[in-house]
């Protein structure tokens, strides 16, 4: 579950930060939009440097725009994720308040849809530090104020689709978090007004789409409706071939349709990884038990049990060992399990 917790987190994160539209200033120049574009599109295929080399021209040419200094923000994590690395805002601290700065000399100039958008992303910023320390409680009053500047958004422009998709992915996923506080007088469970916003915010064609899409499949896997995240798993495949979010999203889709074409996915994910260079220690004793998992329910115990040894055999840092811990005591159960059912030869 730690897994899909990191990649539900990330999938916020991207919802949160990617749901913008360009103002009329940017959106009317195709090299403007030409870049925004490709840094999105190479950060969601694990082409970081390329991510890195766009966000920089952005930088260097548009240095009033706040997406300049989101990009790297968003790039970083992603890499963060990508290693098993546990994120960390700190580092790009300069970033951040510049864009904070930005969007606020914006709005002061021309109180428009596109700029209480750009604010409420400089907030969101802020809330999604507190949610990635767990600290549940300051990230929703965080989100709070980042969702008024995205309502304030909505009522200079109802038809402003990446708003409803940054709305409606909050919503959902602010409500399923908070669920153990539901107590407090103050918390409601918007998790279906979230999905109907995410869904209308789909219908209309607008940048965030497939970020939005992304945040809409692991709603689908939470309410164990499988089948509609395989599709759509699937689909944003088709715009972002290979990428290793939309793959783990759909391994997890086939985990409850089809474990062997789970298991042939999360294969992939580790032959990428290895092709690319990324020797995660984190991500491969996470995939490597998902497939040892896999082929224990098929019946494989001999594949099953030689994964888990070698996940056992595997030296881990004090760090890595920390965070990976509870799931090496569950390569350790399942070992014992197999052992238990066929003997130890």
């Amino acid at each position: 579950m730690r897994g899909i917790e990191r990649t539900v987190r990330f999938s916020f994160l991207l919802v949160i930060f990617f749901a913008l539209r360009l103002p009329a200033q940017y959106l009317n120049n195709p090299d403007v939009r030409y870049v925004v574009q490709s840094g999105l599109w190479n950060m969601l295929v694990n082409a970081n440097s390329e991510t890195s080399r766009y966000a920089k021209i952005l930088r260097e040419h548009f240095p009033d725009y706040p997406f300049a200094y989101i990009l790297p923000v968003l790039n970083k994590l992603a890499i963060d994720n990508d290693n098993g690395q546990e994120a960390s805002l700190s580092e790009m601290g300069g970033n951040l308040s510049k864009a904070r700065e930005i969007a606020d000399s914006l709005l002061g100039q021309n109180r428009s849809a596109e700029n209480y958008f750009y604010l409420g992303m400089a907030k969101a910023i802020s809330a999604y530090e507190k949610f990635l320390h767990k600290d549940y409680v300051g990230a929703f009053f965080k989100g709070v104020s980042a969702l008024s500047e995205f309502n304030n958004c909505l009522a200079l422009d109802s038809s402003f689709a990446a708003a409803e998709v940054a709305i409606g992915a909050y919503k959902y996923w602010s409500s399923e978090k908070m669920r153990s506080l539901d107590w407090l007088p103050f918390i409601t469970d918007e998790r279906e007004a979230g999905i109907r916003l995410l869904r209308k915010g789909l219908a209309k064609d607008n940048i965030l789409y497939h970020f939005g899409l992304e945040s809409l499949i692991w709603i689908y896997i939470h309410q164990k409706k499988f089948e509609s995240a395989k599709q759509l798993s699937l689909r944003a495949l088709e715009k972002y071939p290979n990428s290793r979010f939309f793959l783990y999203a759909l391994a997890h889709a086939y985990n409850k349709l089809d474990k062997e074409k789970a298991n042939k996915i999360f294969k992939k994910i580790v032959s990428l990884r290895e092709h690319d260079g990324i020797n995660s220690v984190y991500w491969r004793v996470v995939l490597l038990h998902k497939i040892a998992m896999n082929e224990y329910a098929l019946g494989n115990y001999a594949k099953a049990r030689e994964l888990c040894e070698k996940i056992l055999a595997v030296k881990l840092k004090p760090s890595d060992f920390e965070r990976l811990a509870s799931r090496i005591k569950r390569v350790e159960q399942l070992r014992a399990k197999i052992v238990k059912k066929v003997g130890n030869n």
